[in-house]
């Protein structure tokens, strides 16, 4: 790559002679960003507005990062507002709904043959960045990997996360910097000066004509694997040669590819068909068409509701955590593994679905069939109030691709609007979610480079630590769990009460103490891979095990009191005096 890096710096010193001097007041000629705005602003993509600023270090939002790509490659939104709307939350006389519109049309996004929504004021992190530019200027990215080539040392950047080819892409380029020694600043959002930026940098590689060349010849060279040819050519001969013919090609591949992940027997390891990678990604992301449950296989191989999901139709009906699933529209779900059942239990919006459960109670036991209408709904993973005066309550139901985001903003608030002095984090029938977000959460409670987690693998071991702003830090702390909280939520729990700075209230957790890497493929489909365990930053693995309280008390389920808060309130108060 080095002759590609090469040219491309001698062509940006031939595009900053010819650049006309930026218009915007707040972007002086020695911002590190001059040249790029510069630039896109002479060919422009970019225009002053009445105030003649640019507001370089605001954060960029979807619908502003989708209009500055497509209009520096010439897009022209006039006449496109009566084209086919995309998206459910645009009504098509947004100013960004051409872009948004085109967007998807052209593939950048991925509506998975679904409507969706656009949301146009989320942020855009550099990763996603990243991969934007690369699917939009059609460079060849590998769909993985391989570990032994895989040398970067940013630890929020493995060799299996999705946005790994992306970004060892970019930077062999030299599309973009590192946020520093250590992170390459995945999640982090990136401004509009650094999306000029990275437009700009683009620019001036793309004029070079054996880039596209030069990469794909890389990347066939590292796809030279002897049992990928076997399995192409057994593929080849079934679907071409097999007498009688008619054998589905698509069906035989995925059906390859499931009997390798199932045959490893983990049931945190799952490939996603395209459907269901939709389904997954949408839970992940907070945007949900179902019932609105949470599975898991227990030990048995039965399959239970780990968590209901508040004001989804699922609590409507009368489901609860706990129960078992027997059936699903008569159907048995013996020998069936999540993926599975979760496949039954989806459907049309709209219509309904019959769950035969099991629930165990206190003094008795009950089957009976629930009748359930799927719906499309927004789950909000993280809300924040203040409860008794002066604590900041947190329900954290998930850890999301944005709640890092959404619990920052909450902070802020919260934080400016009252004299907080105690803080209680719910964290029951929290499932987990993205370490990355777990550990963006944690960093309010941590402060700055100190330990959050050690994440293990085959290979090495990765520390977390703190980017701060630990703005919690230092306030009484009480955070409740119960036998669903797991994974993301077990981390949160059990390094706050390493460091002593939590107090654990509730019943001893899930215990699952590995972690899983999401990767999704061009087709739509995905595999959830179990990567690594996670440690306390003390070495402690609670895989099996979980998080012991330091008070345990239960909820009692024939009561409507929560008697496990009303316990951390009481608790918290006297740590505050």
């Amino acid at each position: 790559m080095k002759k590609i890096i090469i040219g491309c710096v001698t062509i940006l010193i031939a595009l900053n002679a010819t650049l006309a001097y930026a218009q915007f007041t707040d972007v002086s000629e020695d911002n590190e960003y001059y040249y790029a705005i510069s630039y896109l602003e002479s060919n422009g993509t970019i225009a002053a507005n009445a105030d003649d600023l640019f507001y370089p270090d605001r954060d960029i939002n979807k619908a502003e990062f989708y209009k500055m790509l497509l209009a520096d490659s010439g897009f022209d939104p006039k006449g496109q507002k009566d084209a086919d709307n995309q998206f459910d939350d645009l009504k098509g006389d947004e100013w960004y709904a051409p872009y948004a519109n085109k967007a998807a049309k052209i593939g950048l996004i991925d509506l998975a043959g679904e409507p969706d929504n656009f949301y146009a004021n989320r942020p855009i992190t550099r990763g996603e960045a990243v991969k934007i530019m690369m699917e939009w200027a059609g460079i060849p990215i590998p769909m993985y990997i391989d570990e032994g080539d895989f040398d970067l040392p940013y630890k929020d950047t493995s060799y299996t996360n999705i946005y790994a080819p992306y970004i060892e892409m970019a930077l062999s380029i030299g599309l973009m910097e590192p946020y520093n020694e250590n992170y390459f600043g995945t999640y982090k959002k990136i401004t509009r000066a650094e999306a000029a930026q990275l437009i700009y940098l683009f620019d001036s590689f793309a004029v070079t004509d054996a880039y596209l060349e030069s990469i794909a010849d890389e990347i066939r060279a590292n796809l030279d694997i002897p049992y990928l040819l076997i399995l192409e050519d057994v593929y080849t001969r079934l679907t071409e040669d097999y007498y009688g013919g008619g054998l589905n090609g698509e069906e035989l591949m995925y059906s390859a590819i499931e009997g390798m992940v199932n045959s490893i027997e983990d049931v945190n390891t799952t490939y996603f068909l395209p459907d269901a990678a939709t389904s997954f990604t949408q839970l992940l992301s907070g945007n949900f068409e179902g019932i609105g449950v949470y599975l898991q296989t227990n030990e048995d191989g039965t399959i239970e509701i780990m968590q209901v999901i508040e004001e989804a139709p699922a609590e409507t009906a009368g489901l609860l955590a706990g129960d078992i699933i027997l059936e699903v529209d008569g159907v048995s779900t013996e020998g069936l593994n999540v993926e599975e059942v979760a496949s039954l239990i989806r459907g049309e919006v709209g219509t309904d679905v019959s769950i035969k459960i099991h629930r165990e109670n206190s003094n008795s036991s009950e089957t009976t069939v629930i009748t359930v209408t799927r719906a499309e709904f927004e789950i909000e993973y993280v809300s924040a109030e203040i409860i008794n005066r002066n604590i900041l309550y947190y329900d954290l139901a998930s850890f999301g691709e944005f709640t890092g985001l959404d619990f920052e903003e909450l902070t802020t608030d919260m934080l400016e609007d009252y004299d907080v002095e105690g803080v209680i984090v719910d964290l029951r029938d929290n499932g987990g979610g993205y370490l990355t977000t777990c550990a963006d959460i944690m960093s309010h409670f941590i402060t700055d480079d100190g330990e959050i987690m050690i994440i293990k693998t085959n290979y090495d071991e990765t520390t977390y630590y703190s980017e701060g702003p630990a703005d919690l830090n230092g306030l009484p702390l009480i955070i409740l769990v119960n036998g669903n909280s797991a994974s993301a939520s077990e981390i949160m729990a059990a390094v706050l009460q390493e460091y002593d700075q939590a107090t654990i209230i509730g019943t001893q957790s899930y215990g699952k103490g590995s972690a899983q890497d999401v990767v999704t493929y061009y087709d739509g489909s995905s595999l959830k891979i179990t990567i690594a365990h996670w440690l306390t930053p003390g070495g402690q693995d609670l895989n099996g095990i979980g998080v012991t309280p330091d008070i345990e008390i239960e909820d009692a389920v024939t009561s409507d009191d929560d008697e496990q808060l009303e316990k951390a309130v009481e608790e918290l108060k006297e740590m505050m005096e």
